[in-house]
């Protein structure tokens, strides 16, 4: 989508740009401005989606052979134990999971920005070759 929309801004920008560039009538300096929030919200979504990607600190379980030992005695506090480890595994990875999906959510919200936007300079650019 993000994708799509950057397309559609650089076809835009190429086919119209001796007509808008430099800005001479307050139409153009619309739709100069227009372009701009475009490029904002697409370079937002952008910054939010490469963030939600490079979440790294996913919970991992590191086991020593000693831990190994440990875990195989017949013991209800190893059960305790390993129970309360996977507790904590479980809280870790939601509130990594929660972060990935605000981060989400607000590229959708960049994304849903930039296309309203979208189409309100393409209406201006029609407006202004009538």
């Amino acid at each position: 989508m993000v994708s799509a929309i950057l397309g559609i801004f650089a076809s835009l920008i190429g086919w119209g740009f001796d007509k808008f560039f430099p800005p001479v009538s307050s139409m153009q300096c619309w739709v100069v401005f227009l372009l701009f929030l475009i490029a904002f919200g697409l370079v937002g979504a952008w910054f939010k989606l490469f963030g939600s990607i490079r979440i790294t600190n996913m919970p991992t379980l590191k086991l020593e052979e000693r831990a190994c030992d440990y875990l195989c005695q017949d013991n209800e506090q190893v059960f305790k134990d390993i129970l309360k480890v996977f507790a904590n595994l479980i809280e870790v990875h939601r509130t990594v999971m929660t972060r990935k999906i605000e981060l989400v959510d607000s590229a959708y919200g960049y994304i849903q920005f930039s296309a309203v936007v979208t189409i309100v300079t393409a209406f201006f650019i029609l407006i202004s070759q009538l």
